[in-house]
Protein backbone atom coordinates (compact mmCIF):
# COMPACT_ATOMS: atom_id res chain seq x y z
CA UNK A 1 0.00 0.00 0.00
CA UNK A 2 1.35 3.08 -0.83
CA UNK A 3 2.63 6.02 1.81
CA UNK A 4 2.81 8.74 -0.24
CA UNK A 5 1.69 10.11 -3.92
CA UNK A 6 3.94 10.94 -6.31
CA UNK A 7 3.38 13.70 -8.57
CA UNK A 8 5.60 14.67 -11.16
CA UNK A 9 4.85 17.68 -13.22
CA UNK A 10 6.17 16.03 -16.64
CA UNK A 11 6.37 20.01 -18.48
CA UNK A 12 9.00 21.17 -15.81
CA UNK A 13 10.94 17.77 -16.05
CA UNK A 14 14.45 17.80 -17.67
CA UNK A 15 15.09 14.77 -17.48
CA UNK A 16 18.16 14.88 -15.30
CA UNK A 17 17.12 11.05 -13.87
CA UNK A 18 18.20 12.61 -10.16
CA UNK A 19 14.75 11.33 -9.39
CA UNK A 20 15.60 8.17 -10.51
CA UNK A 21 18.58 7.62 -9.05
CA UNK A 22 17.82 8.23 -5.55
CA UNK A 23 14.30 6.30 -5.58
CA UNK A 24 14.60 3.23 -2.95
CA UNK A 25 11.91 1.65 -4.87
CA UNK A 26 12.44 2.27 -8.10
CA UNK A 27 9.87 3.12 -9.06
CA UNK A 28 10.34 6.15 -10.92
CA UNK A 29 11.83 5.81 -14.91
CA UNK A 30 12.43 8.49 -18.18
CA UNK A 31 9.27 7.94 -20.01
CA UNK A 32 10.65 6.78 -23.61
CA UNK A 33 7.92 7.89 -25.67
CA UNK A 34 6.51 11.26 -24.34
CA UNK A 35 8.59 14.66 -25.14
CA UNK A 36 7.60 17.67 -23.07
CA UNK A 37 7.43 21.23 -24.34
CA UNK A 38 11.08 21.39 -23.47
CA UNK A 39 12.02 18.21 -25.65
CA UNK A 40 12.73 16.10 -23.25
CA UNK A 41 11.65 12.89 -22.19
CA UNK A 42 9.94 13.79 -18.37
CA UNK A 43 10.06 10.91 -15.89
CA UNK A 44 7.27 8.91 -15.77
CA UNK A 45 6.34 6.11 -12.67
CA UNK A 46 6.34 2.69 -12.89
CA UNK A 47 4.59 1.46 -9.67
CA UNK A 48 2.91 4.13 -7.42
CA UNK A 49 1.29 1.77 -5.08
CA UNK A 50 5.20 1.04 -4.29
CA UNK A 51 5.76 4.31 -2.45
CA UNK A 52 6.89 5.09 0.78
CA UNK A 53 7.30 8.75 1.36
CA UNK A 54 10.48 9.57 1.87
CA UNK A 55 10.68 12.68 -0.06
CA UNK A 56 14.03 11.51 -2.46
CA UNK A 57 12.60 12.60 -5.13
CA UNK A 58 11.63 16.13 -4.50
CA UNK A 59 14.69 16.55 -2.35
CA UNK A 60 16.85 16.48 -5.46
CA UNK A 61 14.74 17.84 -8.07
CA UNK A 62 16.43 20.89 -9.70
CA UNK A 63 13.12 22.24 -11.00
CA UNK A 64 12.11 23.28 -7.59
CA UNK A 65 8.08 22.22 -8.17
CA UNK A 66 7.54 21.99 -4.12
CA UNK A 67 4.35 23.73 -4.84
CA UNK A 68 0.95 23.76 -7.15
CA UNK A 69 -1.37 26.13 -6.70
CA UNK A 70 -5.39 25.13 -6.54
CA UNK A 71 -7.99 26.98 -7.42
CA UNK A 72 -11.45 26.56 -5.01
CA UNK A 73 -14.49 28.13 -5.62
CA UNK A 74 -17.07 28.20 -3.29
CA UNK A 75 -20.23 28.39 -5.44
CA UNK A 76 -20.61 27.06 -9.03
CA UNK A 77 -22.59 30.09 -9.63
CA UNK A 78 -20.36 33.10 -8.18
CA UNK A 79 -16.91 34.39 -8.99
CA UNK A 80 -16.53 33.90 -5.39
CA UNK A 81 -13.51 31.83 -4.13
CA UNK A 82 -9.69 31.36 -3.26
CA UNK A 83 -6.07 30.76 -4.94
CA UNK A 84 -4.04 28.16 -2.60
CA UNK A 85 -0.31 27.36 -2.27
CA UNK A 86 -0.77 23.28 -1.48
CA UNK A 87 2.81 22.35 -0.23
CA UNK A 88 4.85 19.39 -1.48
CA UNK A 89 8.45 18.16 -0.90
CA UNK A 90 9.67 21.35 0.77
CA UNK A 91 7.38 20.97 3.67
CA UNK A 92 8.72 17.36 4.34
CA UNK A 93 10.15 17.23 7.84
CA UNK A 94 14.14 16.88 7.15
CA UNK A 95 13.94 18.90 4.01
CA UNK A 96 15.67 21.52 5.68
CA UNK A 97 18.29 19.75 7.23
CA UNK A 98 18.92 17.97 3.80
CA UNK A 99 18.83 21.14 1.33
CA UNK A 100 20.38 23.55 3.91
CA UNK A 101 23.33 21.38 4.65
CA UNK A 102 22.52 20.50 8.02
Amino acid sequence: MAKGKVVIKPERCKACELCVSVCPKGILKIDDIEINKQGYHPVGIVSEEECIACGGCTTVCPTCSCFDTVDIIYDEQSHSGERRRVWSGCMLRNFTETAGGG
